[in-house]
């Protein structure tokens, strides 16, 4: 019998946040805290390995374990 199993697939992508600073570094400072404006949408990059995926069974909140330890 099929059971459900959630899968948390992890990718990156890529956003443009425009951002007020003084310097490149201040820049990424202010980007990391969530400040400035998110521009152009999100551009997908690539999916990590599956390796890295998390799995749970069933539909609960809770990711159980990476794939690798199942």
């Amino acid at each position: 019998m099929k059971k459900l199993y959630k899968v948390r697939v992890p990718e990156v992508h890529y956003q443009e946040i425009i951002v007020e600073a003084t310097s490149k570094d201040e820049a990424i400072a202010a980007a990391k805290n969530g400040d400035g404006d998110y521009v152009n949408g999100t551009e997908y990059a690539y999916t990590l390995e599956d390796y890295q995926w998390y799995i749970a069974e069933g539909l609960g909140d809770t990711l159980g374990y990476k794939a690798e330890e199942a």
